[in-house]
């Protein structure tokens, strides 16, 4: 069988390259991960969902940004047309696949999931470790900790 992945690494840098970029891509590196360990069950867990995909086309490249969409309302589609993901060996006709709402929905109707957040992020991909790091991960984290979230799901595609 034929392996038709994408070489993800080896093209980001080919891809820098070519735009005449000084250096190659460096990809995000930390010494201190800021993930921990639950404090409590899962059964009483709020918990949200961080996605790379935006709520509609009208969210454009240039237009990205930090969206915050209300859990309550689950989408039909999240817009991904514009993103970089292996289109030949996937497909976002499946919400679920990449944004489980409703997976997560029927966990917390069966006792396996505390409850929902009020929100749901979506998170531009800019490329650019700053613009995570400064902007975006303390707006996503001031509103979590505004909801008493527990747990966020990240699902990039």
């Amino acid at each position: 069988m034929r392996d038709n992945s994408v070489e993800y690494m080896q093209r980001s840098r080919l891809y820098y390259k070519a735009q005449g970029y000084a250096r190659s891509y460096r990809w995000a590196h930390h010494k201190e991960v800021p993930f921990s360990p639950l404090e409590k069950p899962l059964q009483e867990c709020v918990a949200t969902i961080i996605t790379t995909a935006m709520p509609n086309d009208s969210f454009t490249r240039e237009l990205r940004s930090l969206q915050m969409g209300e859990m309550k309302q689950i989408p039909n589609s999240l817009y991904t047309d514009e993103l970089a993901w292996d289109m030949d060996a996937t497909h976002t006709d499946d919400l679920d696949s990449y944004f489980p709402i409703r997976r997560l929905t029927e966990k917390v109707k069966d006792g396996q999931l505390g409850q929902l957040a009020e929100h749901y992020y979506c998170v531009p991909t800019s490329y650019s470790q700053r613009q995570t790091r400064e902007f975006d991960a303390p707006e996503i984290l001031k509103s979590c900790i505004e909801e008493d979230v527990d747990v966020a799901l990240l699902v990039g595609l």
